[in-house]
């Protein structure tokens, strides 16, 4: 790809309003939002719905269908949760591609006082996709954790295990791993900030070091599939009273890293394979690209033990894993691969 059509592909794109959280009836409160993304431990949940409706939605206008989530409390007592659901996403969203999608589930605000899910409205559900890609879900949630460990400016992530149960008895129940992503609005309460779309800007105008920390980290995880054109598995987070937004990446499943069956990389980026890194940020400092780099060694340790304590993966995924990782570290510590795989590639501003 040319160099002129490469720097297209980091024109952000960000909204033309600004969603400030707290202003509308279902903003939660920061108090409230810690039990689900605070935990650490797997979640047992049960979901009931008529399966069939709602893997059915595709449309644009979809509607929530009604569903209960139950779960056992730490008394070991029974919470039922009347729900909507329905299916959200892109690629997962086609029956080809996945036969259980991403879905959404919108709680009710006065239901869920006082359990896990206080302060929850409208949330994303991750989910396995296929049989054969449950371990993809666990890698991808990794991704997440992973980011987190480098800046409070990411979305958190709580892995769930489903027991998926059809209300017409049409299908057989279901036991699945899947995973929580945390609100946008939460996401910027957490930090003092909120949510800005569909503004125009170049990574120039974005926070300079986090916008290339998430440079770098699309890099160490091999993820090519983030354009800033039009907010692709981007979101644009302003702090107040800072000059510049911060982009906060998510949607990691095309990475090398994970390496799922379906993702091929962008025709126009002239990869081989997923696996193959290619750094997507501007051209920074020799001195700014270092202080990157240690962030990562700083954490080198952290980011290992999370793959290798996470006990539902298996051990050849686990190692797979961090041998990936580990040529990830070995190039920012060679000082001719600085040169070639970052000072030589990235965009020009």
């Amino acid at each position: 790809m040319t160099r002129p059509t490469r720097l297209l592909l980091l024109i952000c794109l960000v909204p033309l309003a600004i969603r400030v959280p707290g202003t509308y009836a279902q903003a939660p409160s920061s108090a409230a939002t810690r039990g689900l993304f605070e935990g650490e431990e797997i979640l047992d949940l049960t979901l009931t719905m008529d399966a069939k409706a709602v893997t059915r939605d595709k449309s644009d206008d979809r509607p929530y269908r009604p569903a209960t989530l139950s779960y056992l409390d730490e008394a070991g007592n029974t919470t039922l949760l009347d729900l909507g659901v329905k299916t959200r996403g892109h690629f997962r969203l086609h029956s080809l591609n996945c036969r259980v999608p991403p879905l959404r589930l919108n709680f009710k605000k006065k239901q869920v006082k006082n359990t896990i899910f206080a302060g929850q409205d409208k949330i994303k559900l991750v989910t396995h996709c296929k049989n054969a890609y449950e371990p993809l879900i666990l890698q991808e949630y990794l991704a997440y954790k992973i980011y987190n460990q480098l800046t409070e400016k990411s979305f958190r992530v709580r892995l769930v295990r489903i027991t998926y149960e059809d209300t017409q008895g049409k299908a057989d129940p279901l036991t699945k791993y899947a995973f929580f992503i945390e609100h946008e609005d939460h996401l910027a309460e957490r930090n003092g900030g909120k949510i800005i779309e569909k503004l125009t800007f170049h990574q120039q105008q974005t926070n300079p070091a986090l916008t290339t920390l998430t440079a770098v980290f699309q890099y160490m995880i091999g993820n090519t599939d983030w354009v800033c054109s039009q907010g692709h598995n981007i979101a644009f987070l302003y702090i107040d009273g800072s000059t510049r937004s911060i982009i906060v990446p998510f949607d990691f499943d095309f990475s090398g890293f994970i390496n799922a069956p379906y993702a091929v990389p962008n025709p126009g980026l002239n990869l081989q394979s997923v696996q193959e890194r290619l750094f997507m940020g501007v051209c920074r400092t020799e001195e700014e690209f270092a202080a990157v780099f240690a962030l990562f060694h700083r954490h080198k340790e952290a980011i290992y033990a999370l793959v290798r304590n996470l006990a539902p993966l298996e051990k050849k995924v686990a190692d797979r894993s961090l041998a990936y990782f580990e040529a990830f570290y070995e190039a920012i510590e060679d000082p001719r691969t600085v040169q070639q795989a970052f000072l030589g590639t990235c965009l020009k501003p």
